[in-house]
């Protein structure tokens, strides 16, 4: 990436998204510089954002990725039972053939558990599916579906916990009504502006910063804190205000 170039399409200097990077560093301190870089694995669902007619189903993916080889996934979901209903679990994955704790789930209590494993001898490194988990929509409304708890194993013989990144939940809008025909019902939305904290870690700081700037110029509405539909230097800016 060159300086001189400008962001595209925005007309603000590269230069100065540096400069307000490391003047985020200056004011936090350089031990606070981000580790986003230095997690081995991580756990999410897919996909992030989703908005179905009331009446519909819609599937979310659990899926683990990982750059060290690992060999057990655990994790807990909470979902927002008024809302949505498990109709049914697809845990036959390529990833986890043993399961330790099968997914199991109580739609009263908005919760579905899991706990596999992999008896591949060398585990697993890369990107797969866990858990397919189909939901009923019980009524109009958002739902966010929390995944937490994660822990992930290194294949070192000592069950040594990998560091993983934590996981952002996915959000889920009912419609009320019928989508015209012409329109697409599977879009990702946001109906409110995202937190700042984006690693969750309860501060916004030079961390969050970093985290950003690996999603500029895509239209993540995780990002998006404008609600505009592009992630840009207008939420650079609102992120480090946010500081």
């Amino acid at each position: 990436m060159r300086l001189s170039h400008t962001c595209r399409g925005y007309g603000l200097p590269t230069l100065l998204v540096a400069v307000a990077i490391l003047g985020a560093v200056a004011i936090t301190g350089f031990e606070m510089l981000p580790s986003a870089f230095t997690h081995e694995a991580r756990m999410y669902i897919d996909p992030d954002a989703h908005t179905v007619v009331l009446g519909d189903t819609v599937v979310l993916t659990v899926r683990a990725e990982s750059s060290v080889p690992v060999n057990v996934f655990a994790g807990d979901i909470s979902f927002d039972k008024n809302v949505l209903q498990v109709q049914s679990i697809d845990y036959n994955t390529s990833i986890a053939d043993l399961w330790a704790v099968k997914p199991w789930y109580e739609n009263g209590a908005g919760t579905l558990t899991f706990g596999g494993g992999t008896t591949k001898r060398e585990g697993f490194i890369g990107n797969g599916p866990l858990v397919t988990i189909t939901f009923k929509t019980m009524s109009a409304g958002d739902s966010a579906v929390h995944l937490k708890n994660v822990h992930i194993l290194k294949h070192d013989g000592l069950g040594t916990d990998a560091s993983v990144k934590d996981p952002i939940d996915s959000v889920l809008t009912v419609l009320p009504h019928t989508v015209s025909e012409h329109a697409n019902a599977h879009i990702a939305v946001v109906k409110e502006v995202p937190s700042a904290d984006l690693n969750g870690d309860g501060v916004v700081t030079v961390k969050d910063v970093s985290i950003l700037m690996l999603h500029l110029f895509s239209n993540d509405p995780r990002f998006d804190f404008n609600l505009d539909g592009t992630v840009d230097t207008d939420d650079l800016r609102i992120l480090l205000r946010k500081k």
